[in-house]
């Protein structure tokens, strides 16, 4: 017992001698391969994370031996399922070359913020310029805020890296029919829609099955847009007609479905498919169908179902045959005089899907 309380006494006045005077017994450099050694099991891990809160804390380092201190507790927090982007965000203020940091940021920013992910791998692509998910992150956020021209180069070399990723050859179809490349925009949906589908009996196989939909959706979108745009409106009706079969809730199908009708001279056709819109009962609590906030064309899938005379109104505004100040009944639960007007003359004119 006597010895036990000359040793409890001992750290004691050590604890003080160090308080006076300022002295640190602390091993940093143990703290320091506790935190960058990580962990395979939880406990471990939350060793480690303590060590690199200890290191950043004591204020001991800079540059990019605090950036790797950084990097490791951001990827230990990760593992353990807590969120760290703010640690990633320290590490690469402290050393702005840690492109793993500079890559999750970008994949974490690419969900909801294109012009940041933009800014962000900005920086980071040049320290790994042939990074095919670098680039191809920075090409997906660059058509997002309708630069297609800029994001082409990026998505091609994301596509010559990983020539089986369907939705690289589908963005890069959006990409070339809103630069006026219909061709190529043709070419490129053709070559997603001829890739196999995914496995079943894999992991996720119903999810890998919900997005090879939706890409394929898009692809026939896309490819129908360019036909349309190129006069080939017989081949456009066809790649229409397929999207809507594999997704009625979306409104650009059926949009390009109804343009391709108008330009084979097959107005009733058009003006079924038109009233067929506004007939149906209203579909509330739909969520648009554009997973990944790509279009060429506006569209708003929501609204057509929800609000189909609010929505052939909207888009004669958009495209020019109505004025935004004509008036219109409240609420708009049916086309008034003014916006079946210029329907009508939309559909003289062919149905166009480009304003003048």
């Amino acid at each position: 017992m006597r010895a036990a309380g000359i040793g409890a006494g001992c750290v004691a006045l050590i604890g003080i001698v160090s308080a006076v005077w300022g002295l640190d017994f602390t091993d940093w450099d143990e703290v320091h391969r506790q935190c960058l050694a990580g962990g395979e099991y939880s406990r471990e891990r939350d060793r480690a994370i303590d060590a690199c809160a200890r290191l950043t804390d004591s204020g001991r380092f800079s540059g990019a031996e605090l950036g790797a201190i950084h990097l490791a507790h951001a990827q230990m927090e990760e593992a353990s399922g807590r969120r760290a982007i703010p640690i990633y965000e320290a590490a690469v203020e402290a050393d702005p070359t840690l492109l793993e940091a500079w890559r999750r940021i970008a994949q974490d920013r690419s969900l909801r913020a294109p012009q940041s992910t933009i800014e962000a791998l900005d920086i980071a692509i040049p320290l790994a310029p042939e990074d095919a998910e670098l680039r191809q992150l920075r090409g997906m956020a660059l058509l997002q805020e309708g630069r297609a021209a800029e994001a082409i180069p990026d998505l091609d070399l994301a596509r010559a890296a990983n020539p089986d990723e369907m939705v690289l050859h589908t963005a890069l179809a959006e990409a070339y029919t809103a630069v006026g490349d219909y061709q190529a925009a043709i070419d490129a949906a053709t070559t997603a829609l001829a890739m196999p589908p995914p496995p079943a009996g894999v992991l996720n196989a119903q999810g890998l099955a919900i997005r090879d939909r939706q890409e394929r959706v898009i692809a026939l979108n896309v490819r129908g847009t360019a036909q349309l745009f190129l006069g080939d409106h017989a081949d456009a009706l066809d790649s229409f007609r397929q999207s809507v079969d594999r997704h009625q809730r979306q409104s650009w199908g059926w949009l390009g479905l109804i343009s391709a009708q108008c330009g084979l001279g097959d107005v009733e056709a058009a003006w079924a498919e038109i009233h067929a819109t506004l007939d149906q009962p209203p579909q509330h609590g739909l969520s648009a169908q554009n997973p990944v906030g790509r279009s060429v064309i506006q569209h708003d899938d929501l609204r057509l179902r929800a609000e189909p005379a609010a929505y052939w109104r909207a888009l004669m505004i958009h495209l020019g045959y109505l004025h935004e100040d004509a008036p219109q009944a409240e609420p708009v639960t049916e086309l008034d005089t003014a916006s079946e007007a210029a329907l009508q003359a939309w559909v003289d004119d062919g149905c166009p899907l480009q304003a003048d």
